[in-house]
């Protein structure tokens, strides 16, 4: 990875979506975020629901640690991402494209992606 890069975690839960399971995702610790966000990353993209704890599991009191680590590092956060196994292991260029919604702190977004020539 490089200094700016978005980093796409493909484990290929988004196969999952539609079933029971999909809730009981994988996820980051914040170690790990910490991680991501030394690395230089600028965006980080999940093929599951959210980079934190799966809600099923969240202790009382829970505070999104991951979010904050990233966010309040300048890492922005793609959750739900769908079919990009196509392009696991290679390196891409990318365009992330949010809906532009007014007053919310989120978006539905299309992604293209294609491998770096």
């Amino acid at each position: 990875m490089r200094p700016g890069d978005a980093l796409f975690l493909v484990t290929g839960w988004d196969s999952l979506y539609d079933s029971d399971d999909y809730g009981s995702h994988p996820y980051l610790d914040q170690e790990a975020a910490r991680w991501v966000v030394d690395q230089g990353v600028r965006v980080l993209a999940v093929d599951f629901q959210t980079p934190d704890v799966p809600i099923g599991i969240r202790a009382e009191g829970f505070t999104f640690p991951v979010h904050r680590e990233l966010l309040g590092k300048g890492v922005l956060i793609v959750e739900n991402l769908a079919g990009a196994g196509v392009l696991a292991g290679r390196r891409i260029e990318s365009i992330i494209a949010p809906l532009p919604l007014r007053h919310a702190d989120g978006a539905p977004v299309r992604i293209f992606g294609r491998e770096k020539p």
